[in-house]
């Protein structure tokens, strides 16, 4: 396994125990094997490498179910989180630098403006769409995080389908 795969499975294993505030590069590399110099070689600090794992997933489930439709892949991303309940629930406590809700949301922007230029065919989205696309990212984050901060006590299937019915008309028309 290389360094940075170690680290990031350290990080999984020690976000179940501490919170992220409280998490120290040094209890991240003795628990990797690795030591001090080599985090740095790697990550510019433990929110670094918070972001390469939260992306490295992300990247990773994306590429697994890409051709889905997007109502798909928004409840397969659910059903992710409620895969892995201690990290995602400390993940969206965290409000540090680089915190997990302002990567969430980043990503939704970012998926959902590529699958509408996709959808289109168009290089560059109105403003009214990219309006609409952030106004819902909001929408969704808040949402999903109320979910996972409150137990998970609702199904991810039934969650992706509240989350599909708050989407604006101007998105499902060309995204559904």
């Amino acid at each position: 396994m290389n360094t940075e795969d170690a680290l990031m499975n350290s990080l999984t294993k020690v976000i179940k125990h501490h919170a992220i505030d409280r998490i120290t590069v040094s209890e991240l590399s003795t628990d990797a094997q690795v030591s001090r110099t080599s985090f740095y070689k790697h990550f510019v600090d433990k929110y670094d490498l918070i972001n390469s794992c939260d992306q490295k997933t992300v990247n990773k489930h994306i590429a697994t179910h890409y051709q889905q439709p997007l109502s798909e892949l928004i409840g397969d991303s659910l059903h992710l989180f409620y895969e892995y309940p201690e990290y995602f629930t400390a993940a969206f406590k965290s409000e540090d630098q680089n915190d997990f809700s302002h990567f969430f949301e980043r990503s939704a922007i970012f998926e959902m403006e590529s699958a509408l230029k996709a959808k289109t065919g168009r290089l560059k989205l109105t403003t009214m769409e990219k309006d609409a696309i952030r106004f819902y990212a909001a929408g969704y984050l808040s949402m999903v995080c109320h979910w996972v901060l409150n137990g998970m006590t609702e199904t991810p299937t039934r969650l992706s389908q509240k989350v599909i019915a708050i989407m604006p008309k101007l998105l499902t028309d060309q995204l559904l």
